[in-house]
């Protein structure tokens, strides 16, 4: 496996936030990215090795007389030392830097061995977030503190505007990484991969941008899925060693790809998830041609009103024909309930059979994606929902956690849910507990499935799901944290929620 550990002795860039302290004059690490570099992948002007030793910046209109936060940059030389306690052996200008306060000095690597982050995903995930957007996939792992860590909010602010103006994004969405060091390196190999359909027959060509003298044979596992909704795997196929272009084929025509990447080693070094391709742009067109403007009975003008004229244009294969263009916008929505992102029930009576069918399975599937914890969140939630949801999660060790109101459930319905609840974890099926709201109108409105930390929300109970018109939509990432944070706050408040 690819790690920063491979380059002890080498320089590395580090990119910092330190708080120095009023109470004690001495600078507390926040947050820290170290990086190992290689020299076609500087990002930042003023970061670069050849001009800099060290780049320091402050909110400099803040007052002086309390705690202030500092961003750094800096080039050390990766030691075994730093890979044992990186937080442990920071110096800055001769200081040494302490560990957060929060943290109670207990740390530790994460992972046994680095995590791939593909930072080409549209969808990468928070860690990926802190880390500079790259073509490649990047070798990832994280010391942490055992407990995590709080800011108070004039710390926050700074982070915010210090992360913002140098690297282009808040890092206060991601509190849970206050503490932390986060260690990378990136692809040795190439600097991208672009992939191409072959227009004629069913195939795929990968071009690949080596870096210099790096110039191995990489090996490629496709996962195709077709029209009819199955789906074949294809590989282990090798490219031609040193070629920037490979062709593969594949059996028949694909309606879209999940690629994997591999060394000459066969270790997997980087992947691709939902990739399609474009075979046609259609573009509409419009230019402002007139003004219409609506006067009143003296001849003043009230209201202006703009239009238009436009045309529609095709970029791309110009003879599809009526029933292609029919077909579109069914396949666009079939790839769009297949990734979870939004489906829509649309409450058809003849069909409610089929629709009931079709929302049970989009939520197991949701909740099913869960390593660790679940939460379902409905203010109506029963018995009857448990059985017809939680029942069926497959993996045993996941928690489910339920989230409903007091005031919205009769008491038999309450004494009838704490029962199901209770009989599931007796019987080892599912670890699963319940918490209700207090108040008579508690603070949740809508309906939320969380699996891990991803949200989605749904548009009515989970009783009526698949019966009416509804929609399930998932949460964008940089959005979901707000969402989960305020879920994990009415679950662990005492004052908010009580336990059935």
């Amino acid at each position: 496996m690819y790690s920063i550990e491979n380059y002890i002795g080498e320089k590395v860039r580090r990119i910092s936030f330190l708080v120095k302290r009023v109470d004690d004059g001495q600078y507390h690490h926040l947050m820290s990215v170290v990086e190992y570099l290689f020299p076609d992948m500087q990002d930042y002007d003023d970061f670069r090795f050849q001009n800099k030793t060290e780049y320091i910046d402050f909110v400099k209109e803040d007052d002086g007389d309390k705690d202030k936060v500092f961003f750094v940059v800096d080039f050390p030389v990766l030691t075994e030392e730093f890979l044992k306690s990186p937080i442990g052996n920071y110096t800055i200008g001769g200081e040494k830097v302490l560990g957060w306060t929060n943290a109670n000095g207990l740390y530790g690597w994460k992972h046994k061995t680095p995590v791939i982050v593909p930072l080409h995903q549209d969808s990468k995930g928070s860690l990926a977030y802190i880390l500079p957007n790259r073509k490649v996939s990047a070798y990832v792992n994280v010391f942490q503190p055992t407990q995590a860590s709080k800011l108070d909010y004039r710390i926050t602010d700074q982070l915010k505007r210090l992360s913002i103006k140098h690297l282009g994004r808040d890092f206060t969405l991601y509190s849970e990484y206050i503490g932390t060091c986060i260690a990378a390196c990136y692809n040795p190999i190439y600097r991208s991969l672009d992939f191409t359909e072959d227009a004629a027959d069913p195939g795929v060509y990968v071009r690949v941008d080596y870096r210099e003298k790096a110039k191995k044979i990489l090996s490629f596992k496709f996962r195709a899925y077709f029209e009819d909704d199955s789906f074949k795997d294809i590989g282990l196929a090798p490219s031609v060693e040193g070629a920037f272009l490979t062709r593969f084929d594949l059996p028949k025509a694909f309606r879209r790809l999940d690629i994997e990447v591999y060394d000459s080693n066969d270790r997997l070094i980087d992947y691709f998830d939902k990739v399609v391709f474009l075979h046609r742009i259609v573009v509409d067109m419009h230019v402002k041609s007139k003004e219409v403007h609506v006067v009143d009975e003296n001849g003043e003008t009230t209201k202006v009103i703009d239009k238009f004229a436009g045309e529609k244009f095709t970029i791309g294969n110009s003879k599809a024909d009526e029933t292609e263009l029919k077909v579109a916008p069914e396949i666009t929505y079939q790839h769009t309930e297949d990734s979870l992102d939004f489906i829509f029930f649309d409450g058809d009576k003849e069909h409610v059979e089929e629709n009931e069918s079709k929302a049970e399975k989009s939520v197991m599937r949701i909740l099913n994606t869960a390593n660790k914890c679940c939460y379902i969140c409905d203010m109506y939630f029963t018995v009857k929902t448990l059985k017809r949801f939680v029942m069926p999660v497959q993996l045993e060790d996941v928690e489910i956690r339920i989230l409903s109101s007091k005031e919205m459930l009769k008491a038999d319905d309450i004494e009838q849910l704490k029962r199901g609840c209770k009989a599931l974890r007796d019987a080892n099926i599912s670890n699963v507990h319940c918490r209700l709201l207090r108040g008579e109108k508690a603070a949740l409105h809508d309906r939320y499935l969380v699996a891990d930390k991803k949200v989605w929300f749904v548009g009515c109970s989970f009783d009526e799901i698949g019966k009416r018109a509804t929609t399930i939509g998932r949460v964008p990432m940089d959005y979901s944290k707000k969402i989960l944070d305020r879920i994990e706050e009415w679950w662990e408040n005492d004052e908010l929620s009580e336990e059935i």
